[in-house]
């Protein structure tokens, strides 16, 4: 997909690596290690294989994250051609917006402006992921959740929300 980078890699501005946190005890659930460019730099991440690490802990069956510790993944079955775009969403999330009132919605509106510049199909997309955000709002509502996720919870409503809207407007 590659949505054009405004400062790519040159001699007066090189790329910066950020390496995600890996802990020993994702290893056995990594099926790839990856990377994803945002605004100059680059950021691998973990493909994980979430129907082993489900079998494990309870985890939405679609994920990409980025946690507070520095681990950045994404479960193997969100499309690939997606993925670019998913966790640049998470990347603003993490670096520019967090612990701001409607950080999620905030990164979705950029995150739908990105979209405009690629070829993917916008309905297909928004539809998708709305789908993911169905089930993170699900998932997070049916769980004992820990004051903070009450916070993420009341995000993820927001952003599936605005996602109805955008898409009963195509």
């Amino acid at each position: 997909m590659n949505i054009k980078d405004p400062t790519p890699n040159t001699l007066s501005n090189p790329v910066v690596k950020i390496e995600t946190t890996k802990p020993n005890w994702i290893e056995k659930f990594v099926i790839d290690t990856r990377e994803v460019t945002h605004e100059g730099k680059t950021y691998s991440y973990l493909v994980v294989n979430e129907e082993e690490f489900g079998k494990k802990v309870s985890i939405p069956k679609t994920f990409a994250s980025y946690s507070k510790e520095g681990l950045i993944s994404i479960s193997s079955n969100y499309p690939e051609k997606y993925r670019e775009l998913g966790l640049t969403h998470e990347i603003r999330e993490h670096n520019e917006h967090t612990g701001e009132n409607g950080c999620c919605l905030v990164c979705l509106k950029t995150e739908l402006e990105d979209l405009e510049k690629t070829e993917l199909d916008k309905k297909e997309y928004i539809q998708f992921r709305l789908g993911f955000f169905e089930d993170l709002v699900n998932y997070y509502d049916e769980k004992e959740r820990a004051e903070y996720e009450n916070n993420l919870l009341e995000n993820l409503i927001q952003s599936k929300n605005y996602l109805i809207e955008v898409l009963s407007s195509i």
